[in-house]
């Protein structure tokens, strides 16, 4: 039922934007069992909800009247997002003022107030789903736009961006990118090259790479919205506009992950077309963003498997090995210690989840190294429940969604901004039913 999907999907995005980063809302002094007990709970209550997301898909198509429509119920749940993202904005120009952060307190006012008479409109009159999706994404790109205007991209914020173009730099210059920074603290290049490499026009060109993030989110939402057919064109729109109106992501204008997610809609868009091997070349692409790619490649090639026989999968798979190796490989044979540093060792033998997980208990029990085998082990079990569902393409998105989510759970490090990749592969899965 698309309601009770919109419900939980808008629900489990205000969960990850409550929570946010840190200890926040609760005290930082709070011994760390403490704070991890009460956060145990939380991390319950976000995994049931992305499950139930997905039951009943029988059900989804039923037809009942409703008092209001998909597009009614998304832009008055967007309406409560709003008024909660104004809230942020001023929290960050207070919270963040020792790195230059000056909001421009009126045109964030008028902002909020204009996206809530627009919202407003589109709850009282039924109108199209696409106007839904070009007032979110208005919205989106307007709240962006200020955040990017009035906060300065400082590395004592949050060290990713920077961290990004610094690499971009070195790369540009001649040098291997993978060597540390000094931002001022020492940081190595913690990204895989297409990542990095995807942000090369704002370092050439000079503008802030914050506007690269925010039309790869656009252009994402966009690509599902194209390759949708129009049977569930109405369905998917509400979502779409809903991601783009996620709380949190609309906090972190500093995030990068909008390149991952625009690699993502290509592998989807790939898909629906039923052209498993450009899926399978982007997929590729994707693998060579992020690590994340990594856990998604079986599930695609399970499906695959179903869906067009072992001879294109075994093609897919070549054709996705040779592009995640290209990008690769270049640079880790270049340096290979130094490549090997940054990517993986960085973080290495660290815990840091105050964001929603499992990891913390679990390392306490046993390790912080024995992380590692319960992702392996529980992501192998998901991969035989995929392997053994009989519908190839229905369920592909709902078993990355799994995998992903506990490759998350059990990580040693977790930032909140990874959970929104979950509802990107959700936005595909309602695309696709």
């Amino acid at each position: 039922m698309l309601f009770r999907k919109l419900i939980l999907f808008a629900l489990g995005a205000l969960v990850l934007s409550i929570k946010a980063d840190g200890r926040f809302p609760l005290p930082e002094q709070f011994p760390e069992t403490t704070f991890q007990l009460l956060l145990l709970p939380y991390s319950v209550v976000f995994v049931l909800i992305v499950v139930f997301f997905f039951k009943d898909d029988s059900r989804s198509g039923t037809s009942s009247v409703k008092p209001i429509s998909l597009v009614q119920l998304a832009a008055a749940i967007s309406i409560v997002y709003q008024l909660l993202i104004c809230v942020i904005l001023f929290r960050q120009d207070k919270e963040y003022s020792e790195f230059g952060y000056q909001l421009n307190r009126p045109a964030a006012v008028a902002i909020t107030l204009l996206s809530i008479a627009l919202l407003a409109r589109l709850v009282r009159t039924k109108k199209s789903p696409e106007q839904f999706l070009l007032t979110t994404s208005i919205i989106f790109a307007g709240t962006c736009t200020l955040s990017i205007l009035c906060f300065p991209l400082h590395s004592g914020r949050s060290d990713m961006l920077p961290l990004i173009q610094a690499a971009g730099k070195e790369f540009l210059a001649g040098s291997n990118p993978y060597t540390k920074y000094l931002l001022p603290h020492p940081v190595p290049l913690t990204y895989l090259p297409a990542m990095w490499m995807a942000y090369l026009p704002a370092v050439i060109f000079g503008f802030d790479l914050r506007f690269l993030h925010l039309l790869a989110v656009l252009s994402s939402m966009f690509i599902v919205y194209a390759v949708t057919s129009l049977k569930c064109r109405e369905n998917v729109i509400p979502f779409c506009g809903l991601f783009l109106m996620i709380p949190y992501l609309q906090y972190r204008h500093e995030i990068y992950t909008g390149i991952f997610w625009l690699s993502l809609s290509l592998v989807f868009y790939s898909h629906m077309k039923n052209n498993p091997l450009v899926a399978s070349v982007f997929l590729g692409v994707s693998a060579g963003v992020s690590q994340f790619a990594w856990v998604l490649i079986p599930v695609m090639l399970l499906k695959m498997n179903k869906q067009y026989g072992m001879k294109t999968t075994l093609t897919g798979f070549i054709c996705c090995l040779v592009v995640a190796c290209s990008i690769i490989l270049p640079f880790a044979l270049q340096s290979p210690d130094a490549f090997y540093q940054g990517v993986f060792g960085h973080w290495e033998g660290n815990l840091n989840v105050t964001a929603v997980n499992f990891s913390y208990f679990t390392s306490r029990i046993f390790s912080i190294p024995a992380l590692k085998y319960f992702q392996i082990v529980l992501l192998f079990g998901i991969y035989l429940i995929a392997a053994r569902d009989a519908r190839p393409h229905q369920s592909t998105y709902e078993y990355m969604t799994y995998a992903l989510m506990i490759f998350l759970l059990f990580n040693p490090l977790i930032w909140v901004y990874f959970y929104i990749s979950l509802f990107v592969l959700m936005t595909f899965h309602v695309g696709i039913e």
